[in-house]
């Protein structure tokens, strides 16, 4: 089995690092919630809407309420039908397709995609005003799968991580190693009269001694990650001389 390189060790821990960041981000409510923010938003509407209601109810104004009604719905595409409920259940005003769209409820509580808010006349209930909205999320696994959060967080880590690798590639390449060299190792290296290189698995040169760098007019350090096919070689075979281009 091939071992992982050091880079993608690398680039792997930063990675864990921004999406542990970004949790606590999210617990701690640092990151916006979308779904929060519409959810409020359609709560808002729907008071706005019954405040309205009993109004015109009161003036017995069952035309301005449908009026009101229908023009909310037309100008909001995610409700997808309105009704105003009496108490006994008699549906005094319904908008779209309602009959089919909403169901009965348990409790007073609303929905996300359900909701319903009383209406008040005096100091008694008259009835409710209805909203059958689209759904917030999916149903079954894919509303873990879609949630907004869980995308920003995937989108994230996927794209970081392929940013920290490309990023470490470039760098970790152009790192000079003979810093990590003591200067008398370095020194002995370039009295040496033979060019003398060291080079990593891939081919890419890690050291060279100033022999070397005399033949190919190049400074020591202008050689670092440079790869030793850059070069023309001659190998010596006997009496003959041998020219070839070495590859990585």
């Amino acid at each position: 089995m091939k071992r992982l390189s050091a880079k993608f060790h690398i680039a792997l821990g930063q990675t864990g690092l921004l999406a542990s960041l970004l949790l606590v981000a999210i617990y701690l409510g640092l990151v916006p919630d979308r779904v929060g923010a519409i959810r409020e938003g359609r709560a808002a509407l729907a008071e706005a809407i019954a405040a309205n209601s009993s109004a015109f109810i009161s003036q017995a104004d069952m035309r301005r309420l449908e009026a009101n009604l229908r023009l909310v719905i037309d100008r909001n595409d995610d409700i997808l039908s309105a009704a105003v409920r009496r108490t006994n259940g008699e549906v005094v005003v319904a908008i779209g397709d309602h009959d089919r769209l909403w169901q009965d409820m348990p409790s007073e509580y609303s929905t996300d995609s359900q909701l319903q808010v009383p209406i008040w006349t005096t100091t008694q209930k008259w009835g409710q005003v209805e909203l059958r909205c689209r759904p917030l999320a999916a149903s079954g696994w894919k509303r873990f799968i879609y949630n907004p959060r869980i995308l920003l967080i995937v989108f994230l880590v996927l794209s970081c991580f392929a940013m920290f690798y490309l990023y470490l590639s470039k760098m970790l390449r152009h790192l000079d190693p003979s810093q990590a060299i003591p200067a008398r190792v370095r020194s002995a290296l370039d009295t040496i009269v033979e060019g003398l290189l060291i080079i990593d698995l891939k081919g890419r040169i890690m050291l060279a001694n100033q022999a070397f760098a005399n033949v190919v007019n190049e400074r020591p350090d202008a050689l670092i990650g440079r790869q030793i096919s850059d070069f023309a070689w001659s190998l010596r075979d006997g009496p003959r001389l041998i020219r070839k281009r070495i590859h990585g």
